[in-house]
Protein backbone atom coordinates (compact mmCIF):
# COMPACT_ATOMS: atom_id res chain seq x y z
CA UNK A 1 0.00 0.00 0.00
CA UNK A 2 1.50 3.61 -1.38
CA UNK A 3 1.69 6.32 1.15
CA UNK A 4 2.89 9.75 1.42
CA UNK A 5 5.44 9.06 4.38
CA UNK A 6 6.57 5.64 4.53
CA UNK A 7 7.48 6.10 8.56
CA UNK A 8 4.16 7.25 9.31
CA UNK A 9 0.70 5.30 9.79
CA UNK A 10 -2.38 6.61 8.07
CA UNK A 11 -6.26 6.24 9.14
CA UNK A 12 -6.82 3.39 6.99
CA UNK A 13 -3.96 1.31 8.90
CA UNK A 14 -6.45 -0.77 11.91
CA UNK A 15 -8.37 -2.96 9.20
CA UNK A 16 -4.73 -3.46 7.68
CA UNK A 17 -3.21 -4.28 10.65
CA UNK A 18 -6.41 -6.19 12.03
CA UNK A 19 -4.75 -9.76 11.73
CA UNK A 20 -1.32 -8.80 12.90
CA UNK A 21 -2.81 -7.55 15.87
CA UNK A 22 -5.13 -10.19 16.85
CA UNK A 23 -1.81 -12.93 16.79
CA UNK A 24 -0.16 -10.69 18.90
CA UNK A 25 -2.66 -10.39 21.49
CA UNK A 26 -3.01 -14.43 20.98
CA UNK A 27 0.31 -15.60 20.93
CA UNK A 28 2.13 -13.09 23.28
CA UNK A 29 -0.35 -11.22 25.53
CA UNK A 30 -1.89 -14.51 26.56
CA UNK A 31 0.85 -15.86 27.41
CA UNK A 32 2.14 -12.93 29.26
CA UNK A 33 -0.45 -13.66 31.61
CA UNK A 34 -0.16 -17.02 32.06
CA UNK A 35 3.64 -17.35 33.01
CA UNK A 36 2.82 -14.22 36.16
CA UNK A 37 -0.04 -16.69 36.76
CA UNK A 38 1.49 -19.88 36.98
CA UNK A 39 4.29 -18.11 38.64
CA UNK A 40 2.87 -16.58 41.46
CA UNK A 41 0.78 -19.98 41.53
CA UNK A 42 4.05 -21.99 42.44
CA UNK A 43 5.51 -20.03 44.80
CA UNK A 44 2.63 -17.72 46.34
CA UNK A 45 -0.51 -19.74 45.61
CA UNK A 46 -3.92 -19.19 43.70
CA UNK A 47 -4.75 -16.00 45.75
CA UNK A 48 -1.43 -14.11 44.83
CA UNK A 49 -1.74 -15.79 41.49
CA UNK A 50 -5.33 -14.28 40.51
CA UNK A 51 -4.33 -11.00 41.71
CA UNK A 52 -0.81 -10.94 39.60
CA UNK A 53 -2.63 -12.33 36.52
CA UNK A 54 -5.21 -9.67 36.66
CA UNK A 55 -2.95 -6.92 37.29
CA UNK A 56 -1.09 -7.97 34.28
CA UNK A 57 -4.30 -8.70 32.04
CA UNK A 58 -5.94 -5.45 33.19
CA UNK A 59 -2.52 -3.20 33.08
CA UNK A 60 -3.03 -0.59 30.63
CA UNK A 61 0.26 -0.41 29.23
CA UNK A 62 0.09 -4.54 28.41
CA UNK A 63 -3.64 -3.81 26.87
CA UNK A 64 -2.18 -1.58 24.66
CA UNK A 65 1.26 -3.26 23.46
CA UNK A 66 -0.94 -6.60 23.31
CA UNK A 67 -3.54 -5.22 20.77
CA UNK A 68 -1.10 -3.61 19.04
CA UNK A 69 1.53 -4.92 16.35
CA UNK A 70 4.32 -4.02 18.50
CA UNK A 71 7.83 -5.69 20.24
CA UNK A 72 6.95 -4.60 23.80
CA UNK A 73 4.85 -6.90 24.71
CA UNK A 74 6.98 -9.62 22.76
CA UNK A 75 10.20 -8.39 24.88
CA UNK A 76 7.70 -8.37 28.35
CA UNK A 77 7.30 -11.60 27.68
CA UNK A 78 10.68 -13.62 26.69
CA UNK A 79 12.20 -10.60 29.65
CA UNK A 80 10.50 -12.88 31.79
CA UNK A 81 11.16 -16.10 30.73
CA UNK A 82 14.81 -14.60 31.14
CA UNK A 83 14.45 -14.22 34.17
CA UNK A 84 12.55 -17.20 35.08
CA UNK A 85 15.09 -19.55 32.90
CA UNK A 86 17.90 -17.81 35.19
CA UNK A 87 15.87 -18.76 38.69
CA UNK A 88 15.78 -22.18 37.45
CA UNK A 89 19.31 -22.41 36.46
CA UNK A 90 20.40 -21.59 39.37
CA UNK A 91 18.03 -23.91 41.68
CA UNK A 92 19.97 -26.67 39.80
CA UNK A 93 22.61 -25.77 37.32
CA UNK A 94 23.12 -28.14 34.75
CA UNK A 95 24.29 -27.05 31.18
CA UNK A 96 21.02 -28.36 29.59
CA UNK A 97 19.69 -25.11 31.83
CA UNK A 98 22.40 -22.85 30.80
CA UNK A 99 22.02 -23.25 27.46
CA UNK A 100 18.45 -23.03 27.59
CA UNK A 101 19.13 -19.67 29.59
CA UNK A 102 21.19 -18.33 26.82
CA UNK A 103 18.45 -19.68 23.75
CA UNK A 104 15.83 -17.42 26.01
CA UNK A 105 17.96 -14.36 26.45
CA UNK A 106 18.69 -14.94 22.61
CA UNK A 107 14.70 -14.70 22.18
CA UNK A 108 14.70 -11.65 23.96
CA UNK A 109 17.20 -9.66 22.30
CA UNK A 110 15.04 -11.08 18.84
CA UNK A 111 12.35 -9.29 20.42
CA UNK A 112 13.87 -6.13 21.28
CA UNK A 113 17.51 -4.88 21.94
CA UNK A 114 17.03 -4.01 25.26
CA UNK A 115 17.31 -7.47 26.40
CA UNK A 116 21.11 -6.63 26.69
CA UNK A 117 19.98 -5.63 30.24
CA UNK A 118 20.11 -9.55 30.96
CA UNK A 119 23.90 -9.92 30.96
CA UNK A 120 24.63 -7.70 33.23
CA UNK A 121 22.02 -8.84 35.64
CA UNK A 122 23.16 -12.26 34.70
CA UNK A 123 26.57 -11.34 35.91
CA UNK A 124 25.66 -10.01 38.72
CA UNK A 125 24.19 -13.40 39.74
CA UNK A 126 26.91 -15.34 38.88
CA UNK A 127 28.89 -13.28 40.94
CA UNK A 128 26.96 -13.88 44.02
CA UNK A 129 26.78 -17.42 43.20
CA UNK A 130 30.66 -18.03 42.51
CA UNK A 131 31.60 -16.12 45.48
CA UNK A 132 31.16 -18.17 48.44
CA UNK A 133 32.47 -21.39 46.33
CA UNK A 134 35.71 -20.01 45.99
CA UNK A 135 38.59 -20.50 49.10
CA UNK A 136 41.77 -18.92 49.69
CA UNK A 137 43.15 -14.84 49.94
CA UNK A 138 40.61 -12.05 49.26
CA UNK A 139 42.55 -11.41 45.83
CA UNK A 140 42.48 -14.35 44.64
CA UNK A 141 38.64 -15.05 45.26
CA UNK A 142 38.20 -11.75 43.30
CA UNK A 143 40.19 -13.13 40.49
CA UNK A 144 38.76 -16.48 40.53
CA UNK A 145 35.16 -14.91 40.65
CA UNK A 146 35.50 -12.12 37.93
CA UNK A 147 37.53 -14.90 35.99
CA UNK A 148 34.54 -17.49 35.90
CA UNK A 149 32.05 -15.12 35.30
CA UNK A 150 33.59 -13.26 32.48
CA UNK A 151 33.90 -16.88 31.24
CA UNK A 152 30.16 -17.84 31.95
CA UNK A 153 28.76 -14.19 30.37
CA UNK A 154 31.15 -15.00 26.99
CA UNK A 155 29.57 -18.47 26.72
CA UNK A 156 26.30 -16.74 27.37
CA UNK A 157 26.58 -14.22 24.68
CA UNK A 158 27.52 -16.42 22.04
CA UNK A 159 24.49 -18.72 22.62
CA UNK A 160 22.75 -15.57 22.41
CA UNK A 161 24.37 -14.46 19.40
CA UNK A 162 23.60 -17.50 17.75
CA UNK A 163 20.19 -17.78 18.39
CA UNK A 164 19.44 -14.36 17.89
CA UNK A 165 21.13 -14.94 14.52
CA UNK A 166 18.73 -17.94 13.77
CA UNK A 167 15.66 -15.58 13.83
CA UNK A 168 16.99 -14.02 11.16
CA UNK A 169 17.30 -17.47 9.31
CA UNK A 170 21.16 -16.85 9.81
CA UNK A 171 20.69 -13.69 7.20
CA UNK A 172 24.34 -12.13 6.17
CA UNK A 173 22.12 -8.73 5.87
CA UNK A 174 23.35 -5.52 6.44
CA UNK A 175 24.53 -5.36 10.15
CA UNK A 176 23.73 -2.66 11.30
CA UNK A 177 20.82 -0.51 9.20
CA UNK A 178 18.98 -1.94 5.99
CA UNK A 179 19.05 1.55 4.36
CA UNK A 180 22.12 2.64 1.96
CA UNK A 181 23.73 6.40 2.49
CA UNK A 182 21.49 7.65 -0.74
CA UNK A 183 18.29 6.39 1.14
CA UNK A 184 18.89 7.91 3.88
CA UNK A 185 16.05 10.72 4.91
CA UNK A 186 17.75 14.16 5.72
CA UNK A 187 16.10 13.91 9.00
CA UNK A 188 17.28 10.22 10.16
CA UNK A 189 18.99 10.30 13.45
CA UNK A 190 21.94 8.84 11.30
CA UNK A 191 22.47 12.50 9.32
CA UNK A 192 22.47 14.03 12.80
CA UNK A 193 25.19 11.95 14.34
CA UNK A 194 27.45 11.37 11.43
CA UNK A 195 26.61 14.04 9.03
CA UNK A 196 26.69 13.92 5.73
CA UNK A 197 30.26 13.45 4.70
CA UNK A 198 32.75 10.60 3.50
CA UNK A 199 32.41 8.96 6.90
CA UNK A 200 29.04 9.11 7.19
CA UNK A 201 28.88 7.18 3.80
CA UNK A 202 31.09 4.95 4.84
CA UNK A 203 29.60 4.37 7.82
CA UNK A 204 26.10 4.02 6.21
CA UNK A 205 27.48 1.66 3.37
CA UNK A 206 28.94 -0.71 5.44
CA UNK A 207 26.05 -0.95 7.62
CA UNK A 208 23.62 -1.70 4.82
CA UNK A 209 25.82 -3.91 2.75
CA UNK A 210 25.14 -7.28 2.69
CA UNK A 211 27.98 -9.68 3.94
CA UNK A 212 29.36 -12.69 2.18
CA UNK A 213 31.66 -15.58 3.14
CA UNK A 214 34.81 -15.82 0.98
CA UNK A 215 33.84 -17.84 -1.89
CA UNK A 216 30.68 -17.11 -1.95
CA UNK A 217 28.19 -15.02 -4.50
Amino acid sequence: MSRPDAWKGTIDDPPINAWSRWLNSLLIGVPLVLVVYVWLLKRRGPLAAGVGGAMVAFSPSILAHASLATTDACFALFGLLGLAAFVWRMRQPTWGRFVLLGVVIGLALAAKYSGVFLFPVTGILFLTELWPATVGPRWKRVVSTCAQTGGRLALLVLLAGITLWGTDWFSFTGPLKTLSFEDTPPDSAWISWLGDGPRARWVMDTGSTPIHWAGCA
